[in-house]
């Protein structure tokens, strides 16, 4: 019954995304390669495709400012007073290698007077009052420090610490899965997540979005598409987008254009047919995630955040708070939930 239902929810998608255009299926995809001029040789994929964990964390002392109707990452590049980066300095020393808090304090009080938007020095307030375990304190400094620096996903850590000190297990969940969205390739965010959702009963399966196909042009008029089941039509819609100009352009996207959105939903809307006809026991964790984002309404957040922030982290930097907060709450009610 829930796949006869899922079917159903499926083939509404096109109607349900309306940020694409009418989106394409898999007989609309295979209808176009049989009429093209390019010979497809379709085989199975005999080796795994891994994952790429190449990018690096994303770099530290970037801010978020709106352009028109977009966001774009600017790097912190302020002259701040001098006076008030040695006190900021001093701070950190007292905190870290003293474990003087009060001392730390004073120091990073310094520096806020003569610079009162240097978001640092209230995160280092912030840690000293938690600390002392006089946490309403350090939320007030780290919510404060959050508004001048959302991006920062420090901030957003030691806040997550700071509300599971107080027992307010969803609050804190709900930072470090931030802290999890802005930077995924940082070590102490990704151990940190982890620990909170161990820690919180969720699921801690360590998966990527990794489509097992290969697509590859042996000639001017000869391609190869190498796929694993269940990826035939992720694969034939990928290389239809790749190959096919007419179909790019029938969506409204040039070949100038890259790998869009557009392209992304589509491809996923094709392999989402094709889970209909798996059965549950055959579905990979990625597989699972995809059905359980179409039942939660929360494509487009696995799309950015299994796809688009796998290849670039730093993309995110493009994305409203809001935006940022939806995608987290996928990860919770999503990848928290999902069992191999």
């Amino acid at each position: 019954m829930r796949k006869m239902f899922f079917l159903l929810f499926i083939l509404a998608l096109p109607v349900v995304f309306t940020q694409a255009p009418a989106l394409r299926g898999p007989d609309q995809v295979m209808a176009v390669l049989q009429k093209s001029k390019i010979d497809y040789e379709i085989t199975a994929l005999k080796d795994v495709i891994s994952a790429d964990n190449s990018h690096k964390p994303n770099p530290f002392g970037y801010f978020k400012i709106r352009k028109g109707n977009t966001f774009i990452p600017k790097k912190d590049d302020k002259k701040y007073n001098q006076e008030a980066l040695k006190y900021l300095d001093q701070a950190d020393y007292e905190l870290i290698v003293n474990k003087f808090p009060r001392g730390a304090r004073e120091w990073a009080q310094k520096a806020l007077k003569l610079e009162p938007k240097l978001y640092t020095a209230m995160n280092i307030l912030g840690q000293t009052y938690a600390a002392e375990k006089n946490y309403d304190q350090a939320i007030t400094w780290y919510k404060k420090s959050l508004k001048l620096n959302y991006m920062n996903s420090s901030t957003h850590r030691y806040l997550a610490r700071s509300y599971k000190s107080k027992q307010l297990r969803q609050e804190a969940i709900r930072e470090i899965t931030i802290a999890l969205v802005l930077d995924r390739r940082h070590q102490s965010v990704v151990r940190e997540f982890y620990e909170f959702y161990k820690d919180a009963g969720l699921s801690t399966a360590v998966w990527t979005f990794t489509p097992q196909i290969r697509i590859s042009k042996k000639s001017k008029d000869k391609v190869k598409i190498e796929y694993k089941d269940p990826w035939l039509s992720y694969a034939l819609a990928k290389a239809a987008w790749r190959f096919e100009p007419d179909f790019r352009e029938a969506a409204g996207v040039s070949a100038e254009q890259g790998v869009t959105m557009i392209e992304e939903f589509e491809c996923v809307y094709n392999l989402a047919v094709s889970l209909a006809k798996v059965e549950e026991n055959q579905k990979l964790l990625p597989l699972k995630a995809l059905e359980e984002a179409v039942w939660n309404n929360m494509v487009y957040e696995f799309i950015f955040f299994e796809i688009v922030l796998q290849k670039n982290p730093f993309l995110v930097y493009q994305l409203p708070d809001q935006g940022i907060e939806k995608i987290a709450d996928y990860v919770i009610a999503v990848r928290g939930k999902l069992s191999s």
